[in-house]
């Protein structure tokens, strides 16, 4: 073990707890075992392990855009709350780098595949209550290190309305109102014939990223790449 991690030793990034084989790894061993029993369970409607799925959720599949979806992990379990909690709530650097490369390998797989040489990064902005309360932007930051990994430029292009409500307070059909009159799009944004890439932390109805994918639509982009670290 070297000697800043003797001074300083890492902890795991979802339980906390000190980690033996810290130059090697993020989590301790219990919830490293953990982690990749979620990557590879499997999604309940193409059979494929969460990390390989392409299973697009129906609110997205009207966009009339060709568009794909990919995350890492489905968000039902303890180990996968944990870790999106601990990502929206701290500001952790071993945690939101590590999701980031995760993120990245998606990425990097779907835009291999596809014929666009432009491709942009863009998030979903925190709501100003929210980056108040934990003083950061949790889909920003993740997106800004995947930009890092993949070397793909990002933009900063939607607005939130102020006093709009927290998308995971409401139910489906509430969520799906309140993305229309919560989100719009820099009128600068100019996105002919580019792929997007759209980086969240989680996908849940879907309503935030139909109601921006329809805005990055209106903008000209060609294609969409929804890439979340879970999805309900």
């Amino acid at each position: 073990m070297s000697l800043i991690n003797i001074i300083f030793p890492k902890k795991c990034i979802s339980c906390g707890d000190f980690i033996e084989n810290a130059e090697k790894d993020v989590f301790c061993m219990i919830c490293r075992t953990k982690y990749e029993s979620i990557k590879r369970e499997k999604c309940r409607v193409c059979g494929a392990p969460h990390s390989k799925c392409h299973c697009v959720v129906p609110k997205l599949q009207d966009i009339g855009l060709p568009l794909s979806q990919r995350h890492v992990f489905a968000f039902d379990g303890e180990l996968s709350r944990s870790l999106i909690y601990r990502l929206k709530r701290k500001n952790l650097r071993e945690l939101r780098l590590f999701l980031a490369r995760e993120c990245s390998e998606a990425v990097i797989e779907e835009t291999a595949r596809l014929p666009y040489a432009d491709h942009v990064i863009v998030f979903p902005p925190r709501s100003r209550s929210g980056i108040r309360t934990y003083g950061f932007d949790q889909a920003q930051i993740l997106a800004k290190e995947v930009s890092k990994i993949t070397g793909i430029p990002i933009l900063n292009i939607f607005r939130r309305s102020a006093g709009a409500k927290v998308q995971k307070t409401l139910s489906a059909d509430e969520r799906e109102k309140n993305a229309e009159k919560t989100f719009d799009i820099s009128k600068k944004a100019e996105l002919s014939g580019k792929c997007v890439i759209f980086i969240d932390d989680v996908v849940t109805s879907g309503s935030t990223a139909a109601r921006l994918a329809a805005l990055l639509k209106l903008c000209g982009a060609a294609r969409i790449i929804v890439v979340s670290v879970a999805k309900a």
